[in-house]
This record gives C-alpha cells, structure tokens and sequence, in this order.
C-alpha cells in the first residue's frame, strides 16, 4: 500500500550530500578547537608547522607509492601542484598587507562573533 507523503530517496546521493555537509562542520570545529589551543598557549605555532610539514610530506610519500604502483607521470602531478601552490601563495603574500590592515582593529570577541553568525542555519 503507498501512501501520499512517502518519499523515494536516492540513498547514495543523500549520503553524499550528508558526507560534505558533516566534513564541513568537522573542518570548522577542528579550526576553531586548533585556534583556541593556540589562543591559550598549549600549542605553538611553530609546532603546528612542524605537524603540518611532516603531514605534507608523507601525504606526498603515499602519493609517490600509489602513483609508482599504477603507472602515473608523478612528475608532472608534482610540477602542477607546486606551480598551483606557488600561484596562491604569491597571492596571499600580495594580499597580506592589506587583509592586515583591514583586520587590525578586530578583537577576537568580532571574529568569534563573525563565525557564529555564518555558521548559523
């Protein structure tokens, strides 16, 4: 027997759809979890950039296996990720001065505040 409110749902697509969402909630929580830690001076920058360039090189490691073992031009998938990367660092290095100025008189309470108010449904 079907009744009129039952809806067919394409599970596949809905767990996708699902997946991204809760990937951008973790990615949020662990950044702000990260910032706080920081803020409060159990982490320091400089180890953070030690985690994440240890973190950078064995993804680039298993990326270098995986490719071996199929068959891919490594090289050229590295060439193209470092000319990528140098293209947004340059950007970020030319944009520095200015994001800086603009954000110098935030105090921690607006960003805090920023963030809830675009995180809110």
């Amino acid at each position: 027997r079907h009744r009129g409110n039952d809806y067919r749902y394409d599970f596949r697509l809905l767990l996708r759809e699902a997946t991204g969402v809760v990937q951008q909630i973790c990615t949020v929580c662990i950044f702000t979890s990260v910032w706080w830690r920081v803020q409060e001076g159990m982490w320091s920058t400089a180890g953070l950039l030690l985690l994440d360039a240890c973190l950078f090189v064995s993804g680039y490691t298993l990326l270098a296996g995986l490719a071996s073992m199929r068959g891919c031009d490594l090289l050229h998938s590295l060439a193209q990720d470092v000319w990528r990367c140098g293209r947004e660092a340059t950007a970020m290095w030319i944009c520095s001065p200015m994001l800086r100025t603009l954000t110098r008189s935030w105090s921690d309470d607006t960003l805090v505040t920023i963030s809830v108010v675009l995180l809110a449904p």
